[in-house]
Order: structure tokens, then C-alpha cells, then sequence
């Protein structure tokens, strides 16, 4: 009797130790709802992506959007808001300015995109929303732990276990630092103020390419002519176009990525919202790949995604072949002149295709 009086505390004792061992085995599933979303993207570390212009345009800023970038570097890079809407606003015939921002990121993350546009569609509302092209991976993105949660997903039927894996395995990780965050905040960070005030847009001044010194004038003189084939630029949804001619398709390259897009084509029906991918500008000066051809993204037909591809011979058209290497930073990241160059471009494009619902 002694020997079990003395064993009931140690049991008692093992079932509260394995209590808390099952509580945080199944945080990540039950907890997040208890976490503050809007200080998470506070927090998040700054080599992933400016989530605090996140959390400023998700839960400050209020008002309508026409037009949303979300995606990886290229499409940050690439993407300067304030010329989009400028280009636009001359390009309609009342002068009126659309809305733009550019919620982009470092490195290809497309469930951190559907978060981000999700999260994005909670508090506002946009008329037409662009994705960057998917690349080959099939792993979540390393700053996907900050926002996510599995009670915004609206099925799990599809998701690869791979990948769910994963995010439970990181989100196990991070979970104590949200949750001591959430009663004490410690380790906020603060956007920087050239981020806000170009409205998400990452610069980068100077060419880094083989090609000496950036070259002056080039951002006053900038060609904004997509020759005589805009609408070449802009492949509609529906049947695959046979490729060859220049034109490369991209077809969803895994079960990660068709998982994704039927998130964001379902998203998109239900607020009433455009989706368009866009293949950003590449560098083939010295590059042992070419990047003359259009590209077109093709998931699955019923999604009705759109996609938009200026050749380098079409954005490039008045430029010297060699000169085109002065807009680019590095082979796939314009500079400054490259982005001023593409959202111009861009802007035409989407005036063309009758995207912009700005009168």
C-alpha cells in the first residue's frame, strides 16, 4: 500500500509532463488563433522581406487597391508602384491615377504569397492581383511560420505531406517566440521609411553586371513603345499555345504548386479578383541561357489565370543589344533604370488589356 501511496504523485506527475509534451506537439494546430497575426509580421526577420510594410498596408492603411504585386525578388525589384500608376494615370483618358502596391519579397515562396494575399483580401480589396512565375521548389518558404495558419486554409485535401511537414515542423520551433511575444514584445522591427514611401517597391541603385559604370540619362530617356505587339505580351487563359516560335510554357511543376493555385484561383472567385502571373525581365547578356522567348504559365485551364511576358527583344526594342545588360542589377534583378523601364512598360500592357478598371 506504502509503495503504491508513493507512486500515485510520480503517475500524477508523468500525466501533467505528457499533458504538456501533447500541448505543444499540438500548438502549432490550436494556439496561432491565440497569437496577434499583426505583431507576427512585426517580428518577422528582415533578410526575409519587408514584412513590416506588410503590417502597415494589411492593418493601417485602408482603401481600395487596383492593382497588388505579390511575389518573389524579381517581381519586388522589378515592380516600382509609383511609375505604374503614374504611366496609367497618362495613359487614361481622365488622368486619374489607380492605386498600386508592391507586397513582394526575397526568394519564391507561393504559399507565402496565398497568405499574403489572403490576409490582404481580410482587410481590402483589389481589382486585379499579380503573382510571380513559379519556380521548381516545393518546400514552403522559411518566413512562412510567422503567418501561418492552419485555420485559414480552407481544406487540406491536396496538400502534399511533404510540405505540410514541414510547416509543422517550423511552426513548432517558432511557436514559444510568438506566444512570449504576444504577452511581452521584445523584438519588434520597424520599416524602413524608402519602403513606404515607395509603396513596396525595392530599389537597387546600380548595376553590379560586367559592364562598368551605370550610365547616366538612362531613367529620364527611358522607351515606354512595346513595338507594334502589345498584345503579344499578354497571353489569355484557355487552351495551351503550342510552344516554339519563342514561346516557352511553364506548366505547374509539382503537386506543391497546383495545391497553391487552386487556393489562390478559389480566393480570387470568391472577392471577385484578376489573377495575373508575370514573367519579370532576365539579363542573356553573357549568360548561358536565353531569355528572348515569351513565357506563359499554364496550371490548370479552369483557374483562368492570366499571364504577361515582355520579351527582352520587345522591352529592350530601342536600346542597343549590349546596352540592355545596364539595366539589370544582376541577371535576374533589374537596377533602378530596369524597373523604371518595366513598370512603364507594364503599365501599357495592362492600359492595353483593359486591366485597369480606373475610368
Amino acid at each position: 500500500m506504502k509503495l503504491f501511496r508513493k507512486g500515485a504523485p510520480f503517475r500524477s506527475s508523468l500525466r501533467v509532463k505528457l499533458g504538456l509534451v501533447l500541448t505543444y506537439a499540438l500548438s502549432p494546430l490550436f494556439l496561432p488563433p491565440l497569437t496577434d497575426r499583426e505583431a507576427n509580421y512585426a517580428i518577422a526577420e528582415p533578410r526575409f522581406g519587408p514584412f513590416q510594410w506588410y503590417r502597415q498596408a494589411l492593418f493601417e492603411e485602408t482603401g481600395h487597391v487596383d492593382h497588388v504585386f505579390i511575389g518573389s525578388s524579381g517581381l519586388w525589384d522589378a515592380v516600382e508602384p509609383l511609375a505604374v500608376e503614374d504611366a496609367l494615370g497618362k495613359l487614361n483618358p481622365d488622368g486619374i491615377h489607380p492605386k498600386v502596391l508592391n507586397l513582394c519579397h526575397n526568394w519564391n515562396g507561393p504559399m507565402l504569397d496565398y497568405m499574403i494575399f489572403a490576409e490582404f483580401l481580410k482587410h481590402r480589396s483589389c481589382d486585379v492581383a499579380y503573382f510571380s512565375l513559379p519556380d521548381q521548389s516545393n518546400r514552403p518558404h522559411s518566413a512562412l511560420k510567422y503567418v501561418f495558419r492552419w485555420q485559414d486554409l480552407p481544406t487540406t485535401s491536396g496538400l502534399p505531406v511533404r510540405g505540410a511537414l514541414q510547416i509543422y515542423g517550423e511552426q513548432l520551433l517558432i511557436m514559444p517566440r510568438l506566444l512570449i511575444n504576444r504577452l511581452v514584445p521584445l523584438d519588434e522591427q520597424y520599416v524602413e521609411q524608402e519602403i513606404v514611401d515607395r509603396q513596396g517597391h525595392q530599389r537597387r541603385k546600380r548595376s553590379t553586371m560586367e559592364s562598368g559604370p551605370h550610365p547616366e540619362g538612362y531613367p529620364a530617356g527611358l522607351p515606354i513603345t512595346l513595338a507594334e505587339r502589345p498584345m503579344h505580351s499578354f497571353l489569355q487563359p484557355g487552351p495551351v499555345p503550342a510552344e516554339g516560335h519563342g514561346l516557352r510554357i511553364v506548366p505547374t511543376q509539382n503537386d506543391w504548386q497546383a495545391y497553391i493555385c487552386d487556393l489562390i484561383a478559389a480566393k480570387a472567385r470568391k472577392h471577385n479578383v484578376t489573377v495575373v502571373f508575370v514573367d519579370t525581365p532576365k539579363s542573356s547578356y553573357k549568360s548561358e541561357q536565353e531569355y528572348q522567348e515569351q513565357v506563359v504559365f499554364a496550371p490548370d485551364p479552369k483557374h483562368g489565370f492570366k499571364t504577361i511576358s515582355i520579351p527582352e527583344e520587345v522591352l529592350f526594342s530601342a536600346v542597343p543589344r549590349n546596352d540592355s545588360r545596364h539595366y539589370f542589377h544582376d541577371y535576374r534583378h533589374v537596377n533602378e533604370s530596369g524597373s523604371l523601364l518595366f513598370s512603364r512598360s507594364l503599365a501599357a500592357v495592362i492600359h492595353h488589356c483593359k486591366l485597369d478598371p480606373t475610368p
